[in-house]
């Protein structure tokens, strides 16, 4: 009994810091204006969590011999995308960061949670991952609300990075308030829909959905709002004839709401999702990615470097035609193909792997417009929530 609870805590204390939870404490700090305090923060939690992580992965080796196929390739390509990161040092290019940081993040943020998570009984944890994401979203979201009530009640600000702009202060990535705000939109409309709930998870999933509403708006990302209507799609996609309707009568009524919310944060999501539709205007990503595709055509089977012009080109399947070329590219598509193969057909029969499924989706919308693959944490723990190898009765 006891090692069930040590292990039920652990899921949940990875569960609720890998993502969302991490950003209420680096909230918190950036409160003080004292963000070289980060550094004592983060690395110590992520190393924690990372050997935890590497304990239950120890501890749970047997089972990825009954997968070994999906495990190889993710390993093949790990270890020729370390190649790649060396190459690059190697070769003069410029690059943001020491070389070796490169290859701890891609560890920290993508190898260790894959295989963690793949390592565990999801249908026996599944309930403890979802409760851990979204209580984490929801205290983020109050944390915020704390920290920008003023700047929201003055007209809002548009997007928050622009309050960096108007006071010089520092304040935390609007990427990870809209993206963690979007996981927990899409979270607490699956509990509601597809889980029995009682009175104080209704309340709970309002207070989350309502929490996640914020943090989407002080965000204003495009991607995130992809990563909502993709979400969606796939709840409709793999619902039966009463959650369809419960979910489109949903977003119907949310509508009101969020026009309002928009009105009275002063959000710039409509803006920028407007000009984006009507003048292509992508922030400078298309300037990255014909850098990407020109580093790529130069070097089309093995791939060039894993930066160009000191930066990624936010899109995983741009940077890694970049980065690894056609066999990267490969590698990892085979990949991402046996996992969605084996595990798509559970979603209408099992429907708690759509939690899996919605945190990939996440993942993917996110580094289709923004992120780095060494740091594309969402992606690898969706990944290795479907690709669970110790399977529950």
């Amino acid at each position: 009994m006891e090692k069930v609870k040590f292990e039920t805590f652990t899921v949940y204390i990875v569960s609720f810091f890998i993502y969302a939870g991490y950003y209420i404490g680096l909230s918190i700090i950036f409160t003080t204006e004292n963000q070289y305090l980060s550094r004592f923060y983060s690395i110590p939690l992520r190393l924690g969590l990372s050997f935890i992580m590497l304990y239950f992965i120890y501890k749970s080796r047997h089972v990825f011999l009954n997968n070994y196929k999906v495990i190889l390739l993710l390993l093949y390509f790990s270890f020729y995308y370390i190649i790649k990161i060396l190459y690059t040092e190697n070769s003069g290019a410029y690059l943001v960061r020491p070389w070796y940081e490169y290859i701890l993040f891609y560890f920290i943020y993508c190898l260790i949670p894959f295989l963690y998570f793949s390592s565990i009984d999801y249908n026996k944890y599944y309930n403890t991952i979802l409760n851990a994401f979204l209580q984490s979203g929801i205290i983020l979201g109050l944390l915020s609300l704390i920290i920008f009530k003023d700047a929201l009640t003055g007209g809002g600000v548009g997007r928050i990075s622009m309050l960096s702009h108007e006071t010089g202060k520092e304040v935390i990535s609007p990427l990870a308030l809209a993206y963690s705000g979007a996981l927990t939109f899409l979270l607490s409309l699956y509990k509601l829909i597809y889980q029995k709930v009682n009175l104080f998870s209704i309340i709970t999933c309002i207070i989350a959905l309502l929490s996640s509403g914020l943090l989407f708006l002080l965000g204003s990302t495009r991607g995130a709002l992809l990563g909502i209507l993709l979400g969606i799609t796939l709840l409709i996609l793999y619902s039966d004839f009463r959650r369809k309707f419960l979910i489109i009568g949903l977003m119907i009524a949310t509508i009101p709401l969020i026009y309002i919310g928009i009105e009275s944060t002063g959000s710039s999501i409509l803006d920028r999702t407007t000009d984006t539709l009507q003048t292509g205007e992508s922030s400078g990503r298309d300037v990255l990615w014909r850098e990407a595709f020109t580093e790529f055509l130069n070097n089309p089977i093995f791939g060039g470097r894993i930066e160009v012009s000191g930066i990624y080109p936010h899109n995983i399947f741009l940077e890694l035609l970049m980065s690894t070329g056609v066999i990267g590219l490969f590698l990892f598509l085979q990949f991402l193909y046996l996992i969605l193969k084996r595990n798509y057909k559970q979603f209408e029969i099992k429907p708690q792997y759509l939690i899996a499924a919605l945190i990939l989706t996440i993942g993917i919308a996110q580094h289709l417009v923004t992120g780095a693959l060494w740091g594309a944490i969402t992606l690898f723990a969706g990944l290795g929530l479907l690709n669970t190898l110790k399977k529950g009765k």
